[in-house]
């Protein structure tokens, strides 16, 4: 009851300042009752992005914390979802975001996250930061989901800007096991539309 008085007076005075510091002092609360603030704060653009990633930080966190953190925490997921598809210049600050919002979404483990983690699988470096790329290919590892096993196949072959994410792939594809066994046969049989398309490029 002590920590939840603090609620109403801090989320006043971040409501007037938007401060930063002042949502970090809700976090630490870690309280379910916060999520729809957290929520409120997750659009962001390339110029003003510090609050929404410190929310999606505290949604990752208040999902690590215990069940019932995690359960409140699935009140977000849409809004995190969300995050992901945003068009950024591919060199921004603001991918913190991103990087925090798929963090707190294998914490949420909502299987609703899957597809949005296989696009940023899928999007070319010419668009993004190869690195979110090779983020979003970990955490479909933690949720090693059959659907997810397209779009780990392609991006066993992507590259951007020197590197890949073969390997970052390939302990997905392998922690999938025998449901991505056919998509890699196919891929090394060079009968992957996609991939041959890639390639051609």
């Amino acid at each position: 009851p002590g920590i939840e008085a603090a609620i109403d007076p801090l989320t006043t005075l971040f409501k007037r300042t938007k401060d930063p510091e002042h949502l970090k002092a809700i976090a630490k609360l870690r309280l379910p009752q916060t999520v729809d603030l957290f929520i409120e704060q997750l659009d962001y653009s390339d110029e003003s992005f510090e609050n929404a990633a410190v929310a999606a930080t505290a949604l990752g966190e208040m999902a690590k914390k215990d069940d019932k953190g995690r359960e409140a925490a699935k009140k977000a997921v849409p809004e995190l979802v969300k995050t992901l598809s945003k068009k950024l210049p591919i060199k921004t600050r603001a991918n913190v975001v991103k990087v925090e919002a798929m963090e707190a979404l294998t914490a949420i483990k909502d299987p609703a996250a899957v597809p949005a983690l296989a696009a940023v699988v899928e999007t070319s470096a010419d668009e993004q930061d190869f690195f979110l790329n090779k983020k979003a290919a970990r955490h479909l590892a933690e949720f090693a989901d059959p659907a997810s096993v397209p779009s780990l196949v392609r991006g066993l072959f992507m590259t951007g800007r020197g590197s890949d994410i073969f390997t970052d792939c390939r302990i997905a594809l392998a922690r999938i096991g025998e449901p991505a066994v056919d998509k890699v046969v196919e891929a090394m049989q060079r009968k992957n539309t996609k991939l041959e398309e890639d390639a051609k490029k």
